[in-house]
């Protein structure tokens, strides 16, 4: 609890919003989330209001309730896209000291920076084409206040959440995908999937079919998620042996 805590009073600030328009053209490309999308529209149109008149937007603390596997995390770096923010996801499960996420002094053994900082160190890459460039965003960087993050936290159950938490965050329920849900799902996947491997041309042997033997028993998305992605693999490798142009439908090859 004293990590959850430390972390809440280490992003405590302003929020920075996207615009509404923004916000709808990312989150109409997303399957599901009914209840999490709507509240953070919600949020968006008061903080709108509220900057206009001169007035903080307010920081609130959102607790994502759903089982394994039910997209909280896509959801949340989706979320990162449709407000045109940066996302740095900090797994604080099973800490039990502050430390881990504040660092801890060169003085101690196993010294390090913390995961907060480590994060915006690791996340940080800097391209540009000249010195004064480079020195405006080096700038930018120093400037940046954390305490404008917008924080999420994640818990499969409301009763395995801490009073403390309680307390202080929102929870949204983050409802199961139907059947037709995932498969929509996989299907916007593929699109982006082929595109990333650099294998478009190979996109007509993903039929309908296969991507339902993609989809497992479970309740999440995770597992035909993984499946997809294991199939990028596949045909990438076909592709390097110079044999994809053999199959036609991944769903009629047996032995894949």
């Amino acid at each position: 609890m004293e990590t959850i805590e430390k972390l809440m009073e280490t992003f405590y600030g302003e929020v920075y919003w996207s615009s509404l328009e923004n916000y709808d053209e990312v989150m109409s490309q997303i399957v599901g989330f009914k209840e999490f999308k709507q509240e953070l529209r919600n949020q968006i149109e008061v903080a709108e209001r509220r900057k206009k008149r001169g007035r903080k937007p307010p920081q609130i603390f959102y607790v994502l309730l759903g089982k394994p596997g039910v997209g909280k995390s896509e959801i949340c770096q989706r979320l990162a896209k449709a407000l045109k923010r940066p996302i740095l996801i900090i797994n604080v499960g099973g800490m039990e000291h502050v430390s881990e996420l504040e660092g801890k002094a060169p003085s101690y053994s196993a010294a390090n920076y913390g995961k907060i900082t480590s994060a915006y160190v690791d996340s940080s890459v800097l391209i540009k084409y000249n010195v004064k460039d480079l020195e405006k965003e080096v700038k930018k960087m120093k400037d940046r206040d954390i305490s404008e993050a917008l924080i999420l936290l994640t818990a499969n159950y409301l009763s395995a959440v801490p009073d403390f938490v309680k307390d202080r965050c929102k929870p949204v329920n983050i409802e199961l995908l139907t059947y037709q849900q995932r498969l929509e799902v996989l299907r916007f996947m593929v699109e982006e999937m082929v595109v990333e491997n650099d294998i478009e041309d190979l996109k007509p042997l993903i039929s309908d079919n296969f991507l339902k033997m993609c989809i497992t028993e479970t309740w999440g998305i995770r597992g035909g998620i993984n499946n997809l992605v294991a199939t990028m693999d596949f045909l990438e490798l076909m592709e390097v042996r110079k044999v994809a142009n053999e199959f036609t439908d991944l769903a009629d090859y047996d032995d894949y």
